[in-house]
């Protein structure tokens, strides 16, 4: 009998069904592996997100009442260096995160403030005996926890300057094993080519390195050789928690440079700053230090670099010297100089140049190198995902990294109805003098002041002049502050506007110079925002004013010069480039809004009420919003999330 075996027709067709059984089992197994990858990367970003909420809500409700609340609010579109015109050499310059349309939007907002209650240094300091007041050793900071100081054996304070936003990354720049004292540092501070300082979205042509360095010893000079400064694409930023502790051990005397602690490592320099300040944008690490009742004019204030660098965490000054720093004018003739007024519109006739106001945020993002130009553009400090070496400086530069890949960063803020609001006893809203005019003798009296409104100007205030209606048909609502809608695409909206109005072009106004749509005089603002109609249809920048309704009205004593400044929104980088940053500063008095003067006069011109000048009341909310990624970047769009935190309301001594 015989035995048949398969034909080659036979074979092929089981051949050509087992590689199909085969390649459905592979997909099978890859879409299971994605999906698996995908839930392993939400898991762990719900994670970090866990992570990141917690921090700032513990940071937030450990917000110093007598400090200062400052956001800057960045907005940078996806194809900002298309629009720049590099000459890449026909390289295409990348955008910012090339998983969105180049229209959209990157966020790169900041929120800074001051904390109380205890935290260390994240420096290394090696063990030893404590320091001695004046001395120039030792391992510990006296603290300005209360009078007296507090001596502190943990290298710790009982107050630090927090700022949260995105940093700047520098893989590139690392240390050399056999030469581990020269760690370099990129120069924060240097215009390479007119491009200015480095910041999250910056680039540069590959071939042609731009970016300013130098050693990170005592003797450092700028490097002659180049590196490229171009960051990470978006969804690889850091996103930097920054505390930096304000803690002094004694100084060397009244008239010398503030002492800040010499470190256990005789071959580094001192690990900590004098100031968060320093004049000029010098790239020495071994620049001057600032002195006792030094003054530096508004101009040429900017971060001090060691911090910005992240080579040290301690500034060798206190809440209380700072604040005398920022608001004490220069007066050779005098121990202490006059105090300067808190914005330029509210400066009374002959007071001393400078404003508190421009001198803080000087402080926390740099002047101005040419009028507008570069404003603000100084603030991102280095915040490595890996640390350059093992050497225990370079283990700094990661200690700011709250967490990796955050391709967005955003910070509203809001008020309730009635912030502000000052009442008699009746009820009613109190009456007092306006600030005057500036360029004029006489002030603005009888002005009543019910603060942040939901109805008409002048009700509940009946019988005064001007006239705020409400858009008809609308809700009168608080809406969040920041970054106006109207400035956005369609999808990027989420219900913000600014106090000056809803249009990027909007420039807030001093109570004086406020009108009410007729044209009278009102000393009150109407707070405006993109009509929720047509926000899904007007494009971007495309917004007029007749596509904005009035929601709210803002009253006396609240001013919006004072918290946005008269200039508006700033373009740091000139009008071709799409870059926008806004404001919003709220100072040392955000609960005092009355002067009540004792009249043990017989002046009867004398008043008995007067709106403080510097009077900000902090926001009641804060909204953070921002987008993850993980390592690998399997969720191509990253993951957004979103808290709302409530402030401590401030308490002014």
């Amino acid at each position: 009998m015989r035995r048949r075996g398969f034909t080659l027709v036979e074979l092929l067709v089981s051949i050509l069904v087992l590689l199909a059984i085969i390649a459905a089992t592979a997909r099978i197994f890859g879409a299971t592996s994605k999906v698996s990858t995908i839930g392993e990367a939400n898991a762990d970003l719900q994670t970090l997100a866990t992570a990141v909420e917690r921090t700032i809500r513990r940071d937030i409700a450990r917000i110093h009442r007598q400090g200062f609340l400052v956001i800057q609010c960045v907005a940078v579109r996806n194809d900002v260096h298309r629009s720049m015109g590099w000459p890449a050499g026909g390289v295409t310059p990348p955008l910012l995160d090339p998983s969105k349309p180049a229209d959209q939007f990157i966020r790169c907002d900041q929120v800074c403030f001051i904390t109380q209650g205890q935290e260390p240094s994240k420096n290394f300091e090696g063990s030893g005996e404590g320091s001695v007041v004046g001395r120039q050793s030792g391992f510990s900071v006296e603290t300005y926890r209360n009078d007296p100081l507090v001596l502190n054996t943990e290298s710790g304070a009982w107050e630090q300057f927090v700022r949260i936003g995105h940093g700047v990354q520098f893989p590139q720049l690392v240390t050399d094993p056999l030469q581990t004292t020269r760690r370099p540092d990129a120069d924060l501070f240097s215009y390479p080519q007119g491009q200015g300082p480095v910041v999250p979205w910056t680039w540069q042509p590959p071939g042609n390195p731009r970016l300013t360095y130098a050693f990170y010893h005592v003797s450092a000079e700028p490097n002659p050789n180049r590196v490229s400064g171009s960051q990470p694409e978006a969804r690889r930023w850091t996103l930097s928690r920054q505390s930096v502790l304000l803690a002094d051990d004694g100084g060397t005397g009244d008239g010398g440079p503030l002492f800040y602690r010499k470190s256990n490592f005789g071959s580094d320099p001192a690990n900590s700053v004098p100031s968060l300040a320093q004049r000029d944008t010098a790239i020495k690490a071994d620049y001057a230090p600032i002195t006792r009742r030094e003054w530096i004019p508004e101009g040429r204030l900017h971060p001090d670099r060691r911090l910005m660098t992240s080579r040290a965490d301690i500034a060798a000054t206190s809440r209380v010297d700072l604040k005398t720093f920022l608001e004490t004018g220069r007066d050779l003739g005098a121990l202490n100089g006059a105090t300067l007024p808190w914005n330029v519109e509210s400066r009374p006739a002959g007071s001393p140049d400078g404003e508190v106001r421009e001198r803080l945020l000087n402080t926390l993002f740099g002047a101005p190198v040419t009028g507008e130009t570069m404003r603000g553009m100084w603030g991102w400090p280095r915040a490595e995902r890996t640390a350059p070496s093992m050497d225990r400086t370079d283990l700094m530069t990661v200690a700011n990294t709250l967490v990796g890949n955050c391709s967005f960063f955003q910070v509203d803020w809001t008020w309730t109805e009635g912030t502000g609001r000052q009442l008699t006893p009746d009820a009613s809203p109190m009456i007092a003098d306006a600030p005057p005019q500036q360029g004029q003798n006489a002030v603005v009296a009888d002005v009543p002041m019910p603060g942040v409104m939901l109805s008409r100007w002048p009700a509940p205030v009946t019988g005064y002049s001007g006239s705020i209606p409400l858009s008809p048909g609308i809700t009168p609502r608080v809406p969040w502050f920041g970054m106006p809608d109207s400035l956005f695409p369609p999808s990027q909206r989420r219900g913000v506007t600014m106090l000056a109005g809803a249009l990027p072009e909007d420039r807030p106004r001093s109570l004086p110079e406020a009108r009410s749509p007729g044209g009278q005089t009102s000393y009150a603002t109407p707070i405006r925002i993109l009509d929720e109609s047509r926000s899904s249809t007007v494009a971007a920048g495309q917004a007029q004013a007749t596509d904005v309704v009035t929601v709210g009205v803002l009253a006396p004593p609240i001013d919006p010069i004072r918290i946005e400044d008269g200039t508006g929104m700033k373009r740091p980088f000139g009008t071709g480039v799409p870059v926008w940053v806004y404001r919003a500063t709220f100072g040392f008095n955000g609960d005092r809004a009355l002067n009540v003067i004792d009249r043990r006069t017989g002046d009867i011109t004398v008043r008995r009420r007067q709106m403080n000048l510097d009077y900000t009341p902090w926001p009641k909310s804060l909204r953070f919003t921002f987008t993850l990624h993980d390592p690998k970047v399997s969720t191509q769009n990253g993951r957004t999330y979103q808290f709302i935190v409530d402030l401590p309301q401030p308490v002014t001594p």
